[in-house]
């Protein structure tokens, strides 16, 4: 049971005659929802092995992800092997289009695709120094000069937080934590009341973890939260389901690796980024007979949870100086969490 960022990780096993480069891996069992893997764990893997696909470029002039989508055509096997093939499609001046496709085998030996994926990539700015907009540079980030720039939606500072009870039985519990506060929507400004929205703090507990340096972590990331209809009064929610993801989504927002940023430029100091943690907020807005959309927000974190030696920052100012990282959407169903034990429990992964 690996790290998540070691977990991800594959290697280039060959090169087609069409020049399809394929890349061979693991699927670690320990990043699995019951007995299949979790969507964005799968579509990191995808995305590490886009960005390696992009570094043999001899200049690489475009190294940064800008957009990812992927459909699932199937669900995924955990402790089994994998492999990426990526396709270049085009590649211009400012954009390359990549196509990837994550095959396994089925118990039969039959190859099977699992995902499909689109991929952009691009070369990112960093946030800069804090700025007005302008017609020449139409930029509105959380700490720009502009009151139509959205500051991080999660009011509670983590040092102020305490770790709360995550889902039970997961392996991967042994890796990450979370703090969501005493109610679904009770870290959000002015969540929970009429939103089915949701917002908390999380962390990778292995000390090797850093989520600044690679933007290949972010589907995982996104894909982690309390979905729309576990946020419906306990009379209309539905019993204990599963919540797989038929599509995802995202768009990416930040350079890697991360530098900090002032949050205005009255601030004195940047606003320090965590190494382990970020910030996760989510909002369903329509369910129809289990289908639902869901958006997710990913920021920096200033701090761990419960860091007592974190400075005292006001809230607008360290808001402000949080990065939005990446925001998402997909489309999830509700099944009875029978369906999902049905499935083939993962053996342990070689990786």
């Amino acid at each position: 049971m690996a790290p998540l960022s070691k977990a991800i990780q594959t290697k280039l096993a060959w090169i087609q005659h069409d020049g399809t480069h394929v890349y061979k891996g693991a699927v670690d069992p320990a990043w699995c929802i019951g007995n299949v893997p979790q969507g964005g764990y799968m579509l990191s893997i995808i995305l590490y092995s886009a960005i390696a696909y992009q570094s043999l470029e001899p200049h690489n002039t475009q190294p940064d992800p800008a957009h990812a989508s992927a459909q699932y055509l199937s669900a995924s096997t955990g402790g089994a092997p994998v492999q990426v093939r990526i396709k270049l499609v085009s590649r211009s001046k400012r954009w390359t289009r990549l196509d990837a496709s994550l095959v396994q085998d089925d118990s039969d030996g039959k190859e099977v695709e699992r995902i499909r994926a689109h991929l952009l990539f691009t070369s990112l700015n960093g946030p800069g120094e804090p700025r007005a907009p302008s017609s020449g540079d139409t930029t509105v980030l959380p700490n720009s000069v502009s009151p139509f720039a959205k500051i991080c939606p999660i009011t509670e500072h983590p040092s102020k937080c305490a770790v709360t009870k995550m889902f039970g039985g997961f392996d991967m519990n042994k890796h990450v934590c979370w703090s969501e506060g005493t109610g679904r929507g009770s870290m959000v400004e002015g969540g929970g009341k009429t939103k089915l929205d949701w917002g908390g703090w999380w962390e990778m507990t292995d000390e090797e973890e850093d989520v600044t340096q690679s933007a290949a972590l972010l589907p995982f990331f996104s894909d982690m939260f309390r979905n729309g209809p576990e946020c419906l009064p306990k009379d209309q929610s539905p019993g204990p389901s599963w919540y797989p993801t038929l599509t995802l989504a995202l768009d990416f927002k930040s350079r890697f690796p991360l530098a900090p940023v002032r949050a205005s430029p009255t601030s004195k100091k940047s606003t320090p980024i965590a190494k382990r943690t970020v910030g996760l907020y989510s909002i369903s807005q329509f369910i129809h007979e289990g289908r639902h959309d869901e958006t997710v927000e990913v920021w920096t974190a200033p701090c761990a949870i419960g860091d007592k030696n974190a400075p005292e920052v006001g809230s607008e100012e360290w808001r402000k100086g949080a990065q939005i990282l990446c925001v998402s959407t997909q489309v999830g169903l509700v099944l009875p969490y029978e369906v999902n034990a049905r499935k083939a429990k993962p053996k342990a992964a070689n990786l």
